[in-house]
């Protein structure tokens, strides 16, 4: 997945400001293939892995079957496609289970070994000071659980004993409020189990598989859904692959249920629900068939990370990180358009194309790290807005740019002359003709992040959809 970079003359900005203001687009879905990314630095299975900040952060597992948790922490760099050691973990261990909210990654439970007791430690990593901080425990100790996120709480469920499934298995469904550092329970999963996965969709939380009576003897296809605005449970359709230490991610409004073991062999098989139908689909299988692994979403792009690639105790660890990436629409014309974030009215993206070169550029109004002194006596241009610029080429639905950032200009003025220099990377990502993201690292500043995207207005999806045919 490492892609070509082509240093570039900046253009020049001109432009006029808009109000980005609310608008919001369906997602078009779009077939799906599977991409090679860099490897893991560590071989890990059992692990956990955390999306925050443009990053995506792989915690503790295990190197080998039998084998003790690590500590080891490595951040992966999609812009980069490379991974970076972290500070290691305080308690190394693996089968945590991991949430990430308002860009710090929470870790729940674990165990050392496998066949230890598990923990109920609750630990926070911060991605931007690389720090860590120990929190209030979970009320159930427990490993190989699942957890998710709505609304900035985490719906902790399921999970072992030990750290495995051989082990009594749980049903308790606990909610983390991150804000108040405070643990409160909930109505219990219908089916208790280990080694299962979750995500949310909206505010609904999906459970699939696990395993009910030891990871290596009884896998289940169970898909049980928790609604978190009634408190309730759903069992819905099951997999049709029964599996446990599956992986899990959603995009697209569809829960993705990856890899796993059935009890007996390794799976391959990737399977995609839709809640708006209730049904499963068959979607491209996971390159690598492996138990163990983990997922995580950027960008719409599915990063899916270590596992084993041997069934049963005394099993190996991989360092794959394999990518189901959609293919979203070629960028073309119709692209041209003012995009913005609708969490962050106030700012956003022009964006222009020109499809002959090709070469995609980008201009983004937005606001300093800090505010200015004194903001009440800021004028047109002074310390509380920065326009950054960036450009570069792209291919299909995917543009990698470089950004660029002017200083020491002055408004309508020839002089003094502004200067122009280089200050990260950026890549912008369509997923259909009105939604796209954008991820982007800034090393002087330490800034790195992903930004979901939409347009300000809907009039120039026509020739984008038009343009495609």
């Amino acid at each position: 997945m490492n892609r070509p970079k082509k240093r570039s003359t900046p253009m020049t900005l001109t432009a006029s400001l808009l109000c980005f203001c609310g608008l919001s687009l369906p997602f078009v879905s779009a077939s799906e293939t599977w991409e090679t990314a860099s490897d893991l630095n560590d071989s890990r299975v059992f692990h956990s892995t955390c999306a925050a900040g443009g990053l995506i952060i792989a915690f503790g597992g295990q190197n080998a079957g039998g084998g003790s948790g690590i500590d080891s922490v490595e951040a992966y760099d999609p812009n980069e496609d490379t991974w970076t050691a972290r500070q290691p973990m305080p308690n190394p261990r693996l089968g945590m289970m991991v949430a990430e909210v308002n860009g710090f990654c929470y870790l729940f439970g674990g165990a050392e070994v496998p066949g230890a007791p598990a923990v109920a430690l609750t630990e926070r990593y911060d991605p931007v000071t690389d720090t860590w901080t120990t929190l209030s425990s979970m009320p159930t100790a427990r490993a190989v659980g699942a957890a998710a996120v709505v609304n900035d709480l985490v719906y902790v469920a399921g999970g072992a004993a030990t750290g495995n499934t051989a082990s009594q298995v749980f049903d308790a469904l606990e909610i983390y409020d991150p804000a108040s550092d405070t643990w409160t329970s909930a109505p219990a999963m219908p089916t208790a189990r280990a080694s299962l996965a979750a995500s949310a969709i909206g505010e609904r939380i999906f459970y699939v598989g696990g395993g009910t009576a030891g990871v290596l003897a009884s896998d289940t296809p169970a898909n049980e859904m928790f609604d978190t605005q009634t408190g309730t449970w759903t069992i819905l359709a099951p997999m049709p692959t029964r599996r446990g230490e599956l992986a899990a991610a959603s995009t697209g409004n569809t829960l993705i249920a990856i890899g796993g073991a059935d009890g007996q062999s390794l799976v391959d098989a990737v399977e995609r629900f839709d809640p708006a139908t209730g049904e499963w689909s068959g979607a491209e299988p996971l390159p690598t068939a492996r138990w163990g692994l983990r997922a995580s979403v950027l960008a719409g792009r599915v990063f899916v990370t270590g596992g084993s690639s041997e069934f049963g105790f005394g099993h190996n660890s991989l360092s794959t990180n394999e990518v189901l990436a959609g293919q979203g629409p070629t960028i073309n014309a119709g692209f041209n358009d003012a995009w913005f974030n609708t969490e962050t009215p106030g700012q956003g993206f022009f964006i222009v194309v020109y499809p002959d070169i090709p070469l995609l550029f980008l201009a983004w109004f937005t606001y300093d790290t800090t505010a200015p002194d004194n903001p009440d006596a800021a004028t047109l241009g002074d310390a509380g807005s920065r326009w950054l610029t960036a450009q570069g080429p792209f291919s299909g639905n995917e543009a990698t740019l470089d950004i660029f950032v002017s200083r020491d200009g002055r408004f309508d003025s020839s002089e003094p002359v502004p200067v122009t220099e280089a200050a990260g990377t950026m890549t912008v990502r369509f997923e259909s003709c009105g939604l796209g993201s954008v991820s982007y690292t800034i090393p002087d500043l330490n800034l790195t992040g992903e930004i979901p995207i939409s347009r300000v207005a809907e009039d120039n999806i026509v020739l984008c959809e038009a343009l495609l045919e």
